[in-house]
């Protein structure tokens, strides 16, 4: 007998070799979309209007994947939900199936760095205590670089990173290191992680974007 349909739809991992092209589409669209106005800037608008232009994009292009933004987590042992997706990409119809983006603001304030909560519970945190998992053994954060450089808020996070290195369980090279899942592009930076049972590695990947607020009002 013939079986008709698509089973990638309900697959039970994540199909990281869509991965690359996810981060092509996030590195070449953020110079594009519509920003919110510089009394705005707040993570969640951010992220909202970049995930509704990069819905619009991968549609367009026809793209095996697609992107949702603040995907409520169910949680079957409380009254309310175990946390929210920043950014989720999903390839099929299962939807404990997916690629989950934490976002978090860098140099908000030119001086402060907020590293911090980059590396903290709210933030690398959320993929080692396993609240966010996605069958995809792997995820990634998104650092929104409200001042400064691209650069600056990246050696920030380095060097928070290396000084919580027990804190978030890092494998060798023990550091913020160039990610190797696009030969050549050097945006994008990874760090590797035991999980609990220390028979696991988590593999975090890092895009620090610049962000440059729009003169007109929006």
């Amino acid at each position: 007998m013939t079986c008709a349909g698509n089973p990638n739809l309900w697959a039970d991992m994540f199909p990281t070799e869509h991965l690359p092209a996810v981060f092509q589409m996030i590195l070449a669209e953020w110079p594009n979309f519509t920003r919110p106005a510089a009394t705005k800037k707040l993570e969640n608008r951010i992220s909202n209007r970049f995930v509704g232009h990069l819905k619009q994009t991968a549609r367009k292009a026809r793209s095996p994947f697609n992107f949702k933004f603040r995907s409520k987590i169910p949680d079957p042992d409380a009254d309310s939900e175990s946390g929210e997706l920043d950014i989720e990409v999903f390839t099929g119809l299962d939807t404990d199936v997916y690629f989950a983006f934490e976002c978090k603001r860098l140099f908000n304030k030119p001086g402060t760095s907020e590293a911090g909560k980059y590396i903290g519970s709210g933030g690398m945190g959320c993929y080692l205590t396993e609240q966010y998992g996605g069958n995809a053994g792997c995820g990634g954060m998104i650092g929104y670089v409200m001042t400064g450089t691209s650069s600056a808020a990246e050696h920030a996070v380095k060097l928070a990173i290396e000084s919580k290195a027990a804190d978030l369980r890092l494998v060798h090279p023990k550091s913020l290191h160039p990610a190797d899942i696009i030969p050549g592009e050097n945006r994008i930076s990874q760090t590797l992680h035991a999980m609990k049972d220390e028979t696991e590695i988590f593999k975090i990947y890092h895009l620090f974007l610049l962000y440059v607020v729009p003169n007109i009002r929006s």
